[in-house]
């Protein structure tokens, strides 16, 4: 099972690194609030957290979105600044989107959502 390194911040899970790295440059290193725990349940923590902050409701057009379900119905995580562009996976560069509104997001990735081809402008 893969692990990651997680920040708790008032008992709550706000952000995953990758490495250990990435981990001891943070401040909540020297403050013992980093763990190692599995990458599943990091994300899933993320997702429910982010999902709390937002009520719910999408970002983008407010709709309720539920924590379960499949890929379609269910809540989206959708970075603010993607992980590539040096973003983070954490409560703070995250919002919680819907499907519709999370793959206008992400046009270049339509396969990933289980689109076949890209949106057109």
């Amino acid at each position: 099972m893969e692990k990651v390194y997680a920040e708790l911040e008032k008992g709550r899970l706000v952000r995953i690194f990758r490495t250990t790295k990435d981990a001891v440059k943070s401040p909540a290193w020297e403050e013992r609030r980093i763990e190692e725990v599995p990458k599943r349940f990091a994300v899933t923590a993320i997702r429910q957290e982010v999902f709390r902050l937002a009520g719910g409701n999408c970002k983008y057009c407010n709709k309720f979105v539920p924590f379960y379900g499949d890929v379609f119905q269910r809540g989206h995580l959708h970075e603010e600044i993607h992980r590539g562009e040096g973003g983070e996976i954490s409560v703070y560069n995250s919002t919680w989107a819907c499907f519709e509104c999370h793959k206008i997001q992400h046009p270049e990735k339509m396969l990933r959502f289980g689109c076949s081809t890209k949106l057109s402008e």
